[in-house]
């Protein structure tokens, strides 16, 4: 497998590839602390070295793994300095120890995102650590720079691996550390090396979606369904399908009123509107007129994404009416206090 050109190599520890053990571990690492039982660390360098990238005045070189001449890569990749951590609870904890660990000179550790083939508003992302400096001989072997080393972090057993396996999936922050730059781990897979892959979704898209509070929902099934639609709604909305969009706000819509409503979930979302307008003829519900227009708006609108309703109607999906129908959703939204009103975010 090749980037730019240099092989990548994942070898066991003990691999010569001319430098010895004690050189491959990170600073302040020794071998014992390393494999020590239950510590979360790095793989060693020896495992990596053939994946490390060089960073030399903003410009990453990789290595040929033959010559040992370092050589700029071409498309540069695109790298952010990031920081893990498993929720916004800690966040709130470590906010001035985590900004300051972004504007350290030497970051700590920094993201290679990628292209993600989920689309936006999901990224791909390599994690890589600073392994201290050392000299790099470029330039076809006439220049020797003193480069700042990134390894590729690999192996299991790490934070974000254990926060996974609790169904508790971590974030990164990333860049200036502001609120559209925090990450939330939504898939890690394996490389045939071990390393992690993240798939990262943004927790607060920088188009103003508002961050749900599902808390009120007592069913965890449909608290689930519901967080994964507004998901998927986003992406929608940034993707430019509509009819999706529509669809997405609909189903949260319906899921909402289902929770409320003495109807059975198998009930068409017109009965469930209809049991809905007796309670609140009988005053006997917490909901506004304003929300249960809106939800017989979405219901109406909903039909016209199905082809033979929009000739018949002669009504076709326009991006405007599929973000009108966006704003309509949150504002049911806020009105059954499904919108978080303060978090560890809004402190940034």
């Amino acid at each position: 497998m090749t980037e730019g050109g240099g092989r990548w190599y994942r070898g066991a520890r003990g691999h010569n590839d001319g430098h010895s053990q004690d050189e491959c571990l990170p600073a302040g690492i020794g071998a014992e602390e390393h494999s020590a039982e239950g510590e979360v660390g790095y793989m060693d360098q020896h495992a990596t070295s053939a994946q490390a990238l060089f960073l030399y005045k903003g410009i990453v070189f990789s290595r040929d793994n033959i010559s040992r001449i370092g050589f700029p890569l071409d498309p540069q990749p695109f790298l952010v300095r990031a920081y893990y951590f498993s929720s916004e609870e800690q966040l709130q904890q470590l906010w001035p120890t985590i900004f300051a660990t972004l504007k350290e000179p030497e970051p700590k550790q920094m993201l290679q995102l990628l292209p993600s083939p989920d689309g936006p508003p999901y990224r791909a992302a390599r994690l890589f650590y600073f392994g201290g400096q050392e000299q790099l001989t470029a330039n076809r072997g006439l220049s020797d720079l003193t480069v700042d080393v990134l390894y590729p972090v690999g192996d299991t057993g790490q934070p974000w691996d254990i926060d996974a396996q609790r169904l508790k999936p971590g974030l990164f922050i990333t860049g200036e550390g502001g609120p559209t730059n925090i990450w939330r781990i939504h898939r890690i897979e394996r490389d045939a090396w071990r390393g992690p892959l993240f798939t990262l979704a943004p927790l607060l898209l920088a188009s103003g979606f508002p961050m749900l509070d599902l808390s009120g929902v007592g069913n965890a099934a449909r608290k689930e369904e519901i967080a994964s639609h507004y998901d998927e709604l986003q992406r929608c909305v940034l993707t430019h399908a509509y009819r999706g969009a529509i669809a997405r706000a609909k189903d949260i819509a319906e899921a909402l009123i289902t929770e409320m409503s003495g109807k059975p979930s198998s009930a068409t979302f017109y009965a469930k509107l209809e049991d809905i307008f007796s309670q609140l003829k009988a005053e006997k519900l917490r909901l506004s007129w304003l929300t249960f227009t809106l939800c017989q708006k979405l219901r109406l609108v909903y039909q016209h994404t199905h082809p033979e309703k929009a000739i018949e109607k002669g009504l076709p999906v326009t991006p405007e009416l599929a973000l009108s129908v966006v704003q309509d959703l949150i504002e049911i939204l806020r009105d059954l206090g499904h919108l978080r009103k303060t978090s560890a975010i809004d402190s940034i």
